[in-house]
């Protein structure tokens, strides 16, 4: 549904993610909305913190989001990296992360390791 770019917030001085939405169609545009607004309202450790939401001069819709350092477990994966031990903390913490989503009314709808 978007594409994710690194950024640099030159006003308070740190690093963001940017989620722009790559589709323009009313109905992921009204979804990607509700997206940003969802995430906003949530508040713990293992997710990322929405910090704004916007549109570009030529309507292209955008939230700004916590950066979050590090490898996706995508890549751990394709490095085959992880011990056991790893992976019991990391499916805890997304345990945990869901939990909280869901306790607040919000399903995940796109949990896959390039998001985590």
């Amino acid at each position: 549904m978007g594409v994710v770019y690194q950024a640099e917030d030159t006003h308070l001085a740190r690093r963001v993610a940017i989620k722009f939405l790559s589709a323009l169609d009313h109905h992921y545009r009204a979804r990607f909305l509700r997206e940003a607004r969802a995430v906003s309202s949530l508040s713990h450790t293992n997710i990322a913190a929405v910090y704004d939401y916007g549109e570009t001069d030529d309507g292209q819709p955008y939230i700004v989001m916590e950066f979050v350092k590090g490898p996706t477990l995508g890549q751990l994966l394709d490095d085959e990296s992880l011990t056991l031990a790893r992976s019991l903390q990391i499916v805890s913490s997304i345990a945990e992360a869901l939990g909280e989503a869901h306790h607040q009314g919000i399903v995940h709808r796109d949990v896959k390791p390039s998001n985590v």
